[in-house]
């Protein structure tokens, strides 16, 4: 009986005693971020072509990796422009990719606007200096096969070898300058170039190349007079993961990437702690 004596006092003090809410702590910041619209779904993006459209030769490799992943179908065609001078012909090359999502692509495509405006990443962490592990397509992948598109035939008649990304000079004789002269009263067939460039057609994709989490709460400030007219302020962890083949190809922020966000709170008596622009 006098253990029961005991234990009811203590039991009596557990139903008075409450957690302080007025005061911001570094768990009531958490679940106001998660709570946030923005926050709640906090996935970064980027634009990305589909269809048929020019290329730089160096956009090729990101593009096979992104084959490599399974998410894209891919073919490149390459055509060589030669534009004419007065006594030379300059040639340059031009690189068209065929670009289309697989199944599994589509599912890294974003369907609804993002809410922005948060997102003003202010401060890196030290530890982001580490290596980043690159999955297996990033470094093994097949190299596309470019189907070479014949040059303007009306440039030259021997186009030869073309330097690959330079402009090649060639001389014109005066015998086959007048020889396309007498030519020019029939309409000349447009070149490999300008009929890859009638082709053209593309549109541009949002597709997400990974996802912030929020790691934890730091440097909660909320003194007396904070807590006053409900205000309150911290430091928030958030760490880059789930980084997509789409992320891995376009170089961006490596995963685990951390930063530190300073942000504010208003407290409401209905809705508790909430996160404030």
């Amino acid at each position: 009986m006098k253990k029961l004596l005991v234990l009811v006092p203590v039991a009596i003090m557990a139903l008075f005693t409450s957690c302080d809410d007025t005061v911001l702590t570094a768990g009531s910041a958490k679940d106001a971020v998660k709570k946030d619209a923005y926050w709640d779904n906090p996935v970064e993006t980027r634009s990305f072509s589909v269809g048929y459209y020019e290329v730089e030769e160096s956009d090729i490799t990101a593009l096979q990796q992104l084959q490599a992943a399974g998410v894209i179908t891919l073919s490149v065609d390459k055509a060589v422009e030669a534009r004419k001078r007065w006594r030379s012909v300059e040639y340059y090359n031009h690189y068209f990719a065929k670009v289309a999502l697989t199944e599994k692509g589509q599912k890294y495509v974003l369907t609804e606007e993002v809410k922005k405006g948060r997102k003003d990443l202010l401060e890196e962490l030290e530890d982001n200096d580490k290596e980043e592990s690159l999955p297996k397509y990033m470094k093994e992948y097949a190299a596309v096969k470019i189907n070479m598109l014949l040059p303007d035939p009306s440039a030259n008649e021997e186009v030869g070898e073309i330097a690959e990304g330079d402009a090649e000079y060639a001389d014109y004789s005066s015998s086959s300058t007048s020889r396309r002269s007498s030519s020019n009263s029939t309409p000349e067939e447009p070149s490999a170039y300008e009929k890859a460039k009638a082709k053209v057609s593309s549109e541009n994709v949002t597709v997400i190349v990974g996802e912030w989490d929020l790691v934890t709460a730091k440097e909660v400030y909320c003194p007396e007079e904070y807590q006053k007219v409900g205000k309150g302020e911290c430091k928030i962890i958030l760490e880059f993961v789930d980084k997509t083949p789409f992320g891995y190809a376009m170089g961006v922020k490596k995963e685990g990437f951390r930063v530190v966000e300073k942000m504010s709170f208003k407290r409401y008596e209905d809705l508790g702690w909430v996160l404030v622009d």
